[in-house]
């Protein structure tokens, strides 16, 4: 070996250490500033809901409805528990999964190091970590990271040679947890075993049907014990029922099922053979072959799976698939082109190195300048979280969508999400919301919502005025009109303690035949107001304590 060769090769490498190293804190900076200015994703304050209701003392499925497993909600209810109700929540939350977003990095590092060198697994993690798909959605504050994070912890367990029963029960426990943060894991779970059955049958290595056995029940001890624990505690709330109903029959909706995409299909099954035939034919041993063939194909079957029968496909979905395929492009890239390391050999590190690194480099220009970065689009739910904080009080509830309003109950039981309103397209749950309203003392909403259901939809708009970001239970009246009779009747469906409110003069009349002085509890039914008011005065009856906390509908009509 030539002694300047290897000199050189050791500099070269500690540069691209130095640059590696760089290219990670840039990756820091990027996460924390997207965190403050990347728009929030509807499922974003969904589960943080749920990690407020945990935080506060709630039973998931029993005292909220919420249709995932609850792993990931009870981890972070804790952390939540530390920041409180301020209107930055998601923010917050959202820089607490950074951690969770470079151990997966991390996780994919091993991957590829165990599968193919140290150089291929470095590489993998920073082309998938800046990949605008996964640094994006991952970013955002779901289930899915966590469950990203054990999915890839599992197989670098798994891929590690020599693999021992205390691995595969380790293995085990990790998509035990998986399964217990994400049902979706099922689809992982059977692409996986079926891989294992592939590769073997592709890939012939000596087996001992006494190690199989013994590592597959140490597997399956430590897959059930997290999802037993879990069941045992709901059970012993007398929740158990809740719980069934929720993560699993609400989510099975006759129709729901996607068009089969034939073309996606077939072109995901060619690709599939390309990748086996480029691995089946590595210089790799057979071993190394193996599982990476596993790998290979654990993605090429979830991804049949999402795109052949899954009902609904979403972003998410994709974020413990996409590491798999990156790792094994960049293993095969680097093995067909550079056949056989020889590092001492100057320059050799840069030629293989050179288009991974071009890749990276636009991925960060991609990142950087497409202006997600500069739009502060996170101020919405900022400001919605504050009118929230203001407006209510601990204990009332409001009428939103998935939880949008985070820190009190919804008014109507369930998530209204696709699923949800597919069930009462198809008349499997009936639309209550104008009873749950009245019976759960529901006097705030959000604005009004293509996606909430006709009747419920009806109801809200008939019974609920704007006062910001939101709406308050109540009615705009005639304007005074002193030229004819002036007695203004109008109905109340929502039983509360209402205000009359005018936009420029002190209310004066009668309510009801009496003199009006003030905040008034209203039945359900018919009422009437005879104002002594200037004429084309403007009235609203409108739920009293928001006029006590400062809100007012005049002051969205007529802002300053």
């Amino acid at each position: 070996m030539n002694p300047i060769n290897s000199k050189n090769s050791k500099l070269e490498k500690k540069h691209f250490l130095k640059f590696y190293l760089l290219l990670f804190g840039l990756i820091l900076i990027l996460r924390v500033m997207f965190a403050y200015t990347y728009r929030v994703n509807s499922d974003e304050p969904q589960h943080l809901h749920v990690v407020w209701a945990w935080a506060n003392g709630l039973l998931q499925y029993k005292d909220l409805f919420d249709n995932h497993t609850p792993l990931f909600h009870i981890i972070f209810a804790p952390i939540y528990n530390f920041f409180g109700e301020r209107s930055d929540i998601i923010v917050i939350m959202r820089l607490t999964e950074i951690p969770l977003y470079f151990l997966s990095l991390w996780a994919i590092y091993l991957i590829g190091k165990s599968l193919y060198s140290n150089q291929v697994g470095t590489l993998a993690a920073i082309i998938t970590g800046i990949s605008a798909h996964f640094f994006l959605v991952s970013l955002e504050f779901r289930t899915d990271v966590l469950w990203m994070l054990l999915w890839l912890m599992a197989l670098a367990v798994l891929v590690h040679k020599p693999l021992k029963i205390s691995c595969t029960f380790v293995a085990g426990l990790l998509l035990g947890a998986a399964v217990s943060t994400s049902m979706k894991t099922i689809l992982l779970l059977m692409a996986l075993g079926l891989s294992v059955l592939g590769a073997h049958l592709l890939v012939r290595t000596p087996t001992h049907l006494k190690s199989y056995v013994s590592n597959g029940l140490s597997l399956l001890a430590g897959l059930v014990l997290i999802p037993t624990i879990l069941i045992l505690y709901f059970a012993s709330k007398g929740a158990l029922g809740q719980m069934y109903y929720s993560v699993i029959q609400h989510n099975v909706v006759p129709g729901m099922n996607h068009a089969l995409r034939t073309g996606k299909v077939l072109l995901i099954i060619i690709l599939t053979i390309v990748g086996i035939y480029f691995i089946g034919k590595s210089g790799a041993d057979a071993s190394f072959r193996q599982r990476r063939l596993i790998i290979f194909m654990t993605y090429g079957l979830s991804m049949l799976g999402l795109y052949g029968f899954w009902p609904l496909i979403t972003s998410q979905d994709f974020l413990p698939l996409t590491p798999l395929l990156i790792i094994s492009v960049t293993g095969i890239f680097t093995e067909s082109f550079a056949v056989k390391y020889d590092f001492a050999k100057s320059l050799s590190y840069h030629r293989v190195t050179i288009i991974p690194i071009a890749v990276i480099v636009l991925e960060l220009a991609y990142l950087v300048t497409n202006g997600r970065l500069y739009q502060d689009r996170a101020f919405r739910e900022s400001d919605l979280l504050t009118e929230v904080l203001q407006l209510t009080r601990s204990g009332e509830t409001i009428m939103d969508m998935k939880g949008e309003t985070i820190f009190r109950k919804r008014g109507f039981f369930y998530v209204l999400e696709s699923v949800t309103r597919k069930r009462i397209e198809l008349g499997l749950m009936n639309d209550t919301i104008p009873e749950d309203i009245v019976r759960e003392k529901t006097y705030v909403a959000i604005p009004d919502n293509g996606r909430l259901p006709p009747r419920g939809r009806e109801f809200l708009n008939l019974n609920f005025l704007p006062i910001g970001k939101l709406r308050v239970a109540g009615k705009f009246l005639p304007t005074v009109n002193n030229t004819r009779s002036n007695d203004i009747a109008f109905d109340i469906n929502i039983p509360a303690s209402y205000a009359i409110t005018s936009d420029h003069a002190m209310v004066n009349g009668w309510l009801d035949g009496t003199p009006y002085n003030g905040a008034r509890q209203l039945s359900v039914g018919s009422h009437t107001f005879r104002p002594s008011m200037p004429d084309g005065s403007m009235l609203a009856v409108v739920w009293a304590p928001a006029i006590k906390r400062g809100f007012s509908p005049f002051k969205v009509l007529h802002p300053s």
